[in-house]
């Protein structure tokens, strides 16, 4: 046996306040107050925030993630970078750690990259022995070339795709948008990653973490925000 119960009002008769059902649509007339969603709940429900890192003084570079972080849990992971400043002109790339620690030299990167400007100017770097996966193809405006923040510093994203993965080399991707040394709004698409040093079973572990750096680490990161994201599997 089932039963219907047919209303187009719920009212609270301690305040009198109303929730209103009308043609499939609901409405309230006050403060909506969400629960917590049960274990039970299944479906695709977006992004997960992970971790959130500052820049608020000067530092030669700036590392998001780990191995609890970065896991099985996820087959694809996100950052997103905001107002990435650098102390002076210089270009803005990322090296990676795998369970090893982080690998920031021995030219194990690959890479490459593809910068448009507002001037219509477009050019690529590249390099198949690199020490990092380099962002930009051209210097970001320093914050030494005016009296305060007056520009936003580097923005951007970086997908990361089944870091937790074993036996293959992996590989990152994403773009970022700045304004360049000379004054440009400039946008670059980059990816990079252990690729062309699969051979060697070191590069083929887990990624751990996405370290931030100034020129190698040669110029400091000014300022910024870092948010690593889980993107939810359907």
């Amino acid at each position: 046996m089932s039963s219907q119960l047919k209303v187009n009002s719920i009212r609270d008769t301690s305040n009198n306040e109303a929730l209103t059902i009308s043609s499939g649509n609901v409405s309230f007339n006050n403060t909506i107050s969400a629960g917590t969603l049960g274990s039970s709940v299944t479906g695709n429900w977006g992004w997960k925030l992970l971790q959130t890192e500052t820049i608020s003084s000067a530092v030669s570079n700036k590392d998001i993630g780990s191995s609890s972080l970065f896991s099985s849990t996820y087959d694809t992971y996100k950052i997103i970078f905001h107002n990435l400043g650098v102390a002076s002109d210089i270009g803005i790339n990322c090296q990676l750690s795998i369970d090893t620690g982080f690998v920031t030299s021995g030219s194990h990167y690959d890479y490459t990259a593809r910068a448009h400007r507002s001037d219509g100017n477009v050019n690529q770097g590249a390099s198949n022995a690199a020490d990092a996966v380099d962002m930009v193809t051209q210097n970001v405006f320093g914050d030494d070339n005016e009296s305060g923040y007056n520009r936003a510093g580097m923005c951007g994203e970086i997908t990361i795709p089944n870091p937790a993965e074993t036996g293959i080399a992996k590989f990152i991707f994403g773009y970022a948008s700045y304004m360049n040394s000379t004054g440009y709004t400039a946008i670059s698409t980059f990816t990079g990653g252990f690729g062309r040093d699969g051979g060697s079973a070191t590069h083929r572990k887990p990624i751990t973490g996405v370290r931030f750096q100034g020129g190698g680490g040669s110029v400091n990161l000014s300022r910024g925000t870092i948010r690593l994201y889980g993107v939810i599997n359907a």
